[in-house]
């Protein structure tokens, strides 16, 4: 049964006798005395003082039920998981754990998130969007300053000004459009988290790994919670450049590396980025691709067709691009060990893109719960 057939029955079982409804806000409403004052109809004074003996003993019986309710112990639900609590009694929770709800940006149960889930999955599937909403995802969120706390996934892009005008952004409204029947069917959904879950939802459905995920973020206010432009990897730089973008953020060499093997889909486009091509063959396959290219080709310089951005290309592969950034994981002797790793490996490689990619999404966020039966 769903949230709204049990909000039904609970009204046709509690509905008050005048026939008031109840305001699901605070649970009150219209009661048969309320309605007798409101007609000009006085009780008589017998009924008054049968009214308040009776009163007094409601009242007395619900302060010792009070009681009893209160001094026990509440069965609190987490989901699964690292998350995982079961129906373990409240006093077995240390106040840091039951403090968690008050930082949530939504009462996160009251969302279907299977299915939900089911109907991204099925986006995704239909339409081939895998690599813009990681995009979409990926950008929300790398924009995080562990100094002041500032930036991170909070959907700011939403708005006219701010962060959308950002030319790293370009482009993106395409997926945001894709998204938004998503949030007008789930309401009471965040954009951060709609967002958020549709990223990891593609990762999984273009055969990566699946990213644990939790759900209560904060979205932006307005525009003017936006970042300042340029906080996110610009492609025409090298290895100096990503660790002062990633150090930013918190991440070591190999995350950097395992966060930038996102590249093993998608492909770059004249009107967004400037530059032109895909990283792999198979722009739509989660694999290890990518670090492969890396390593087996000679990347020298090039322009993108129709644009002159500056990019690398690959005799080998004349059809496929890279980025400067891309190339600087192997020619920087400290990244060049991973993207090795990560080659030979595809276990390594989603292990720890799983684990750098759930941090990514949840900086600047505390107590993000994890969906039951998630």
């Amino acid at each position: 049964m769903g949230p709204g057939e049990v909000q039904t029955l609970y009204v046709k079982l509690h509905r008050p006798a005048s026939g008031g409804v109840p305001d699901w806000g605070g649970f009150d409403w219209d009661t048969p005395l309320d309605n007798e004052a409101r007609l000009g109809n006085e009780p008589s004074r017998w009924g008054s003082r049968l009214t308040w003996f009776f009163g007094l003993v409601l009242i007395a019986v619900t302060v010792a039920f009070s009681v009893v309710v209160v001094g026990s112990p509440a069965p609190v639900e987490r989901g699964d998981g690292d998350d995982t609590f079961g129906a373990m009694p409240m006093h077995h929770l240390s106040k840091d754990i039951i403090r968690r709800s008050d930082t949530l940006a939504y009462d996160v149960t009251e969302i279907d998130w299977l299915t939900l889930r089911s109907d991204l999955e099925i986006l995704v599937s239909d339409c081939r969007c895998g690599p813009i909403l990681v995009r979409l995802g990926w950008h929300d969120a790398g924009t995080f300053n562990a100094t002041d706390g500032t930036g991170g996934s909070r959907a700011a892009q939403r708005f006219a000004d701010g962060e959308s005008t950002d030319p790293a952004n370009a482009g993106l409204v395409v997926a945001r459009k894709l998204l938004q029947p998503f949030k007008e069917r789930y309401r009471q959904v965040g954009y951060a988290d709609l967002w958020s879950l549709a990223a990891v939802v593609a990762i999984e459905g273009m055969g990566g790994p699946r990213v644990n995920w939790r759900a209560g973020r904060r979205d932006a206010r307005s525009a003017t919670d936006s970042v300042p432009h340029g906080r996110l990897p610009d492609g025409l730089l090298g290895a100096s450049h990503l660790r002062a973008v990633f150090g930013r953020m918190g991440f070591e060499d190999h995350e950097i590396v395992a966060l930038s093997g996102a590249h093993t889909v998608g492909r770059c486009h004249a009107d967004r980025s400037g530059f032109v091509g895909a990283w792999t063959q198979r722009p739509l396959n989660w694999d290890t691709e990518y670090f492969q290219l890396l390593l087996q080709c000679t990347w020298e310089e090039a322009n993108a067709p129709g644009t002159g951005m500056a990019q690398m290309s690959c005799p080998a592969h004349p059809d496929l691009m890279m980025l400067h950034t891309d190339v600087a994981l192997v020619t920087d002797p400290a990244f060049r060990p991973h993207v090795e790793r990560y080659a030979q490996s595809k276990e390594a490689f989603f292990k720890d893109f799983a684990v750098a990619y759930q941090k990514m999404q949840e900086l600047g966020h505390e107590g993000l719960v994890k969906p039951r039966h998630f």
